[in-house]
């Protein structure tokens, strides 16, 4: 913390041998030399699952970038709506952005998901339409029972209840679906815009 920024100099181990990065801030130096993990920033995101877009996200754009933030999940929109006006007033003891879902209106301080709707129906909407790929081979499980089970789930109006319900079809954890649809979605479906909005607004 007492050294100027020029006087911080990281040896990253690469493929091509070691690398000098200068300029690191003290959290990510400490994120790499031990265990226990000092996020550069932290990211705010409405529940669990917009955290796994945004993770997904950002492994797509630069998987450094993951490694070095917390996310965070507030709950209501409302809250974030507040947590927006504390970022945009530096009021976080660290760097820190808000993420509402893509179905919330724009707001200060706060970076709307992309697709325009929760981030559930965003992510099976986009992938239907292109016909899940990925999806049954990052679960285990075949085409034609993934499939099946993922339009069926989209019958039920309840949007929140789409991952349960195809997990419970395809004995597979929630998370474990979750992770693979929005891995799958920010690979097949999300535009270089998308991708570029939420991984540039955490490097600056």
């Amino acid at each position: 913390d007492e050294l100027p920024p020029e006087a911080r100099i990281y040896l990253m181990d690469g493929v091509g041998g070691k690398t000098a990065v200068v300029g690191v801030s003290p959290d990510f130096a400490m994120t790499r030399m031990d265990d226990e993990q000092h996020p550069e920033c932290d990211l705010y995101v409405e529940d669990p699952r917009a955290a796994t877009l945004v993770s997904e996200i950002l492994v797509k754009a630069d998987r450094d970038l993951l490694s070095r933030a917390k996310l965070i999940p507030f709950g209501a929109a409302s809250v974030g709506l507040a947590l927006g006006i504390m970022a945009q007033q530096k009021r976080f003891p660290r760097p820190s952005l808000v993420f509402l879902d893509g179905d919330q209106a724009a707001a200060p301080g706060c970076i709307v998901l992309p697709g325009e709707d929760a981030p559930e129906r965003v992510v099976f909407d986009s992938l239907r339409t292109i016909g899940w790929p990925d999806v049954a081979a990052r679960i285990g499980r075949g085409p034609a029972e993934t499939i099946d089970a993922l339009n069926a789930a989209m019958a039920l109006g309840d949007h929140h209840d789409w991952i349960r319900n195809s997990g419970d079809r395809l004995t597979i954890g929630g998370d474990i679906l979750w992770q693979a649809l929005a891995s799958s979605w920010a690979s097949n479906c999300a535009t270089v815009e998308q991708i570029e909005l939420v991984a540039q607004a955490v490097r600056d």
